[in-house]
């Protein structure tokens, strides 16, 4: 999970205790994880605005406030470079976006060319935490 507010991270923990959680703070933090792991996660649930350590000032202007898309990309760049590495698209349809600012991805020129589907959810929402823990359940029972 990269989730930069920690009450929530604790709180969606506890919500998903059935599960083995990983959880990464920041862009820096998830990308280690990633890479220690070589990505080998059922679900990734992702804020969109996360902490920016890590993300030179270029990438993070290109980005703005939807940080967390260019850690996908990211994610799918190392997928791409590793010898068995399955379709960007696997990367995708594994990820649950978790944020408030969901709306902000549909002028995003990433977001158009995404190479898979995602399930977004709006922190925002009524029942959001529930509507997380059945959108990572679905993602799990997919993969299985």
């Amino acid at each position: 999970m990269i989730e930069d507010n920690g009450v929530l991270a604790d709180d969606i923990s506890k919500k998903l205790k059935n599960h083995d959680i990983e959880i990464a703070y920041s862009y820096l933090t998830a990308t280690a994880a990633w890479e220690e792991k070589n990505g080998d996660y059922d679900c990734i649930i992702l804020d969109l605005e996360i902490e920016t350590d890590g993300i030179d000032l270029e990438k993070l202007n290109k980005y703005h406030r939807v940080q967390g898309i260019l850690l996908l990309d990211e994610f799918g760049k190392q997928l791409l470079n590793q010898d068995k590495a399955p379709d960007k698209k696997v990367l995708w349809e594994k990820t649950v976006v978790y944020s408030a600012f969901i709306d902000e991805l549909k002028d995003k020129e990433i977001m158009k060319n995404a190479p898979g589907n995602f399930t977004p959810i709006h922190k925002r929402w009524d029942n959001s935490l529930s509507k997380l823990v059945k959108a990572v359940e679905e993602v799990i029972r997919k993969k299985k």
